[in-house]
């Protein structure tokens, strides 16, 4: 208060290496977020994390981020616009890097379904064509049918920009959605498939 006389009470300030990002993994992932992050650089903390001051930032979008080691952190994308967005990391919530590392928010539309029906049996290998779905094929899921009715299978990459699904036994005949779905997240873009009844031949 008078510039002669100090408090005493002894609470510290904590000084932190400088943070720094150099990569980035998977580098691209749907637009509509969701996707798992790994970032990884130097002069992450775990006490940051532990007073929620570990961020990840995404352009101008900041999320939570998971303390892995000094040099590696997790964080998911948040829905965004198509095209790169630099990563950013906070380690008190304020100051973020400025390493220019960027991910690439991309869109995945369906533009084709082959075959376009199959058996209510189910065992139909469905090629779904459509932009740089290859690309992100790890993470893809198909969803045939709704609700109570719909089942979830994984899907395969399948030539540069298509994944192959098969369908699953039990969907009810008519047309039946199909929906693409990354890390959880049901992508904007979709189709559907006719589903009929189990021929015989006599």
């Amino acid at each position: 208060m008078n510039g002669q006389q100090f408090t005493s009470s002894g609470v510290s300030f904590t000084y932190r290496p400088v943070a720094s990002v150099s990569s980035v993994w998977p580098p691209r992932g749907a637009a509509e977020g969701g996707t798992p992050l790994t970032v990884l650089g130097s002069g992450f903390s775990s006490s940051a994390e532990a007073m929620g001051a570990l961020r990840c930032r995404f352009n101008t979008t900041d999320v939570a981020a998971v303390y892995v080691s000094d040099s590696a952190l997790a964080c998911n994308t948040t829905a965004s616009g198509v095209g790169h967005s630099f990563v950013e990391v906070s380690t008190n919530g304020r100051e973020y890097t400025s390493s220019g590392v960027a991910f690439e928010f991309i869109s995945l539309v369906v533009q084709s379904v082959e075959p376009w029906s199959g058996p209510e049996l189910g065992g139909t290998v469905v090629t779904i064509g459509g932009s740089r779905l290859a690309q992100v094929a790890e993470s893809l899921h198909c969803d045939f049918g709704d609700g109570s009715s719909g089942a979830l299978v994984p899907a395969s990459a399948h030539g540069s920009d298509g994944v192959r699904c098969v369908s699953p036994s039990g969907l009810p005949t008519g047309w039946s959605s199909i929906e693409l779905s990354a890390h959880g997240t049901t992508l904007r873009s979709g189709s559907s498939m006719y589903v009929h009844s189990a021929m015989h031949a006599s």
